[in-house]
């Protein structure tokens, strides 16, 4: 991985839509967990203009990369613990056939209502 603090330039382009897919990670994330998702917004604000944010910013906000990295394992687990220990769905009952007036008709039985 290139990391900017090892002298190379920054190339807006590429931190633009660093900043973009930061923010369309964070929002299907709001529906499973605010603080991650506004993780991600920090992320997006870092790479919209990461002059603004200094290496202590990062740590303290927990957007590193491998901060975020444990972040989503956590989410990850916790959604598939509680997927898997959801009960299986019961299958519904079956309904008795109906039998339609039509058949009733060539049987020569009085259908019942």
């Amino acid at each position: 991985m290139i990391r900017r603090d090892q002298g190379r330039n920054r190339d807006a382009a590429n931190e633009k839509r660093l900043a973009d897919l930061w923010f369309a990670a964070s929002v299907p994330l709001r529906h499973f967990n605010d603080n991650l998702a506004n993780l991600c917004e920090y992320k997006r604000d870092y790479w919209s203009n990461p002059a603004d944010w200094s290496g202590d910013d990062r740590i303290n906000t927990a957007i590193k990369l491998d901060a975020m990295r444990e972040r989503f394992e956590e989410i990850k687990r916790s959604v598939l613990t509680a997927f898997i220990s959801k009960p299986a769905i019961q299958p519904r009952a079956t309904k008795p056939k109906r039998t339609s007036a039509k058949a009733v008709l060539k049987s020569g039985k009085k259908k019942s209502t």
